[in-house]
């Protein structure tokens, strides 16, 4: 059986026998209990288990819990997992820190060691605390906005058990819209998750000001070899339109179906938006001349029979 199963371990018991090696007892009985003193230490140092790698069994969970569970105690490394009461309060801290993640605060449980290669680790969610309030509010255009409502409508809602990812899945959603949609001026006044574990309950605020929705300003191309009437018809959008991400989108993947360019980049030129009116810059690239010449003969051909 090994000794340590860490290299501070073995640093230091290998330090204790080197010192009983050079100080025999000789009888003495003080170098007696200061040998003994010294050989206790050490086995205090040991851990639970010879070796290492242990398995942890989780008993009295299922579903969402006990994937929550499983994902916490996924991180712990090999080398860590050698029984010491180091790793012990390490998998009890991490079971609840995982089990609060997704609603339940006031777990009970209870650690079995009597296996030397499995941790055994029951557990008695408890009640799970559940959402009292949510108070999402959009000010600005925003609140006119029937997409950020919807984000609203598919959260979290009064009554669903609390699952922190939700709550931090809208925020990110909210937030994701609003560059998606123009709102390049919006920001979260207040954002909390308030929890009343006593009480089994939750609250949410959000509250997000847009300020205005910004538009299309003038489009520039750069590098193109073709005409800006036969570019513009690939595009859906128009100077002055609300700005939305998925309709430049929607043209850059225009322009590379073309064939003619080598590389396309539809680009908000937000260093030069001008009041609430982004510029929008298209980077293109001509494709190689043997390969362009076919497409262009075709290309006229189309023009002449349209």
């Amino acid at each position: 059986m090994a000794l340590a199963s860490s290299p501070v371990q073995r640093v230091i018991w290998q330090d204790i026998i080197n010192f009983v090696e050079r100080h025999p007892s000789n009888g003495s009985h003080c170098m007696k209990i200061r040998r003994r003193s010294l050989i206790a230490i050490a086995f205090l140092l040991l851990p639970r288990w010879a070796s290492a790698n242990l398995d942890v069994e989780i008993q009295g969970l299922e579903g969402e819990a006990q994937q929550n569970v499983d994902t916490y105690l996924a991180a712990i490394a090999p080398e860590e997992r050698d029984g010491s009461y180091r790793f012990k309060a390490r998998v009890e801290r991490d079971v609840r820190q995982a089990l609060q993640a997704v609603g339940y605060y006031q777990p009970k449980i209870t650690l079995n060691d009597s296996d030397d290669d499995t941790l055994v680790v029951s557990i008695d969610p408890g009640p799970p605390v559940k959402v009292a309030q949510v108070d999402v509010v959009f000010t600005g255009e925003a609140a006119m906005d029937d997409d950020f409502h919807t984000l609203k409508a598919k959260g979290p809602q009064p009554g669903h058990r609390l699952n922190h990812s939700d709550y931090e899945s809208l925020k990110s959603q909210i937030q994701s819209l609003a560059v998606k949609k123009g709102y390049f001026d919006g920001r979260f006044t207040q954002t909390r998750l308030e929890v009343a574990p006593a009480r089994q309950q939750a609250f949410i605020r959000l509250h997000f000001a847009s300020g205005k929705r910004y538009h299309f300003g003038a489009i520039q191309y750069q590098g193109s070899q073709i005409q800006r009437q036969r570019l513009d018809t690939l595009r859906d959008f128009f100077p002055g339109d609300f700005y939305q991400i998925t309709a430049l989108g929607e043209f850059n993947q225009a322009l590379a179906n073309t064939g003619w360019f080598a590389s396309a980049l539809v680009q908000a030129d937000m260093e030069h938006a001008e009041g609430t009116e982004v510029p929008i810059t298209v980077t293109l690239s001509p494709e190689a001349r043997n390969k362009f010449e076919n497409r262009t003969r075709l290309f006229h051909r189309y023009w002449s029979s349209a």
